[in-house]
């Protein structure tokens, strides 16, 4: 069968939405306080999509922190190890979907609140603790923290002449094709 970009397919991200780090700020999310207000927002989000023939969310995804929605959150995953709160998104937007693949939204940014007043750091003069109660998760084009990035990209949507959908990876960055034994063969887990 002949298979075709949808204008409706989606595209997969996944990446750290925030990490304990000093950012571009000079402010670092403080991951063990920040943590609950996560947790809040996806039990929040999975109730207001639990609706019979609607597909769950657990974070709106956004465009450079804009109120028009891109996409939805799919995973998540508290690394206590690392002190990072890792994504996965459903990007829907077909122009977000082409910026991303272009390169043009390479990171994620979490917006909201922030809980509480900002700590100045006891070692590091001019760098403040702060809490965050996110909003949603916006792609952007430049991200405060250094490690907010798209670590990969896994597949999109495509639809097969018979009416299928399937999942579809990207390219092979060294061989430029698709098919499973190339990816196999160059060792290509994405």
């Amino acid at each position: 069968s002949k298979v075709e970009v949808q204008d409706d397919g989606t595209l997969r991200v996944y990446g750290i939405v925030t990490k304990e780090e000093i950012d571009r700020d000079n402010e670092i999310c403080n991951y063990e306080k920040t943590k609950p207000f996560y947790e809040k927002r996806v039990e929040e989000m999975k109730k207001a999509t639990d609706v019979e023939g609607m597909e769950q969310s657990i974070m709106p995804l956004r465009e450079m922190h804009q109120l028009k929605c891109i996409g939805k959150g799919s995973i998540i995953n508290f690394n206590d190890d690392e002190k990072q709160i890792e994504m996965g998104f459903e990007v829907v937007d077909s122009d977000a979907i082409k910026k991303v693949r272009k390169g043009c939204l390479p990171c994620f940014s979490h917006g909201g609140s922030t809980v509480g007043p900002k700590i100045p750091d006891k070692n590091i003069k001019g760098v403040y603790w702060y809490t965050a109660n996110p909003g949603e998760v916006s792609l952007v084009d430049l991200g405060s923290c250094p490690s907010a990035l798209i670590h990969s990209i896994k597949s999109f949507q495509l639809t097969k002449a018979d009416g299928v959908t399937v999942d579809v990876p990207f390219q092979h960055q060294a061989c430029q094709c698709t098919c499973t034994q190339c990816h196999e063969e160059n060792n290509c887990d994405e």
